[in-house]
Order: structure tokens, then C-alpha cells, then sequence
């Protein structure tokens, strides 16, 4: 399997995207059983970064991030979009967490898209 995808534009995506979610998510039991995380027209938040360890300080989220969901980005890669800082409230791009310190050190892509999401895998994280 390819580490990556070429645009036709040129540009390079990672063919794996990775959400950090809590333990505690009321919808992690829903997310379970279908496989799949829901479109959502403001944008889910995710990652290129695979953490093996909870790290939420480098996503900067202000939940455990305890639980890794890996897709393939080759199904959202026309909907692929660098976040505005302060989520999504500020007039920049935040293409790496950093807008947050209160909640980490930062450093870790993220991007959003739109579309819904089939996931290959679920993984509860250690500490």
C-alpha cells in the first residue's frame, strides 16, 4: 500500500489519516459498530500523525485522546482542508496545532474535512 497519494496538482496527501477521540465520547459504541464517522458540515478534525502513546498535549485537545481511528484519506482527498486557527474562528491557516498552549506544546498536523469517514481500525491507546 502507498505511504502516499499525488494530486494531480501536485500535491502530496498521506494515505492514512488518524482522529483522536476520548474514552469518554458518547458515540464511540455508535462509531464501533459501523465503522464509520458521520459528515459533519463544520468539519471533523483529524491528523497525519500516528501517536502510539495518548498525546493529547501535541493535538492540543482538551480530552484524553486515549482512543486512535485510522482511515485511508483517498476517500475524502477532494475534501481535504487546512483548518483556520482558533478552531476555525481565526482569518490563518493552522496546518500544525499550536493556537492552544493552555492544552499542550502542539506540533501535530491536523486537517478537516467534511465527508463522512469509513475507519479501519479502532485502538485504545496507552498512557
Amino acid at each position: 500500500k502507498a505511504d502516499f497519494y499525488v494530486l494531480s496538482s501536485g500535491e502530496v496527501v498521506p494515505s492514512i489519516g488518524y482522529r483522536y477521540i476520548s474514552e469518554s465520547a458518547p458515540y464511540i459504541e455508535e462509531l464501533v459498530k459501523t465503522n464509520r464517522i458521520p459528515a459533519n458540515k463544520k468539519g471533523t478534525y483529524f491528523s497525519f500523525n500516528k501517536y502510539d502513546v495518548v498525546s493529547p498535549e501535541k493535538l492540543q485537545v482538551p480530552h484524553d485522546a486515549s482512543i486512535r481511528v485510522s482511515f485511508d484519506t483517498l476517500q475524502i482527498i477532494d475534501d481535504i482542508l487546512i483548518p483556520n486557527g482558533n478552531w476555525g474562528k481565526a482569518n490563518y491557516l493552522e496546518a500544525l496545532a499550536k493556537d492552544f498552549p493552555e492544552f499542550g506544546v502542539g506540533g501535530a498536523t491536523q486537517a478537516i474535512t467534511k465527508k463522512e469517514i469509513i475507519i479501519n481500525d479502532v485502538i485504545k491507546l496507552s498512557k
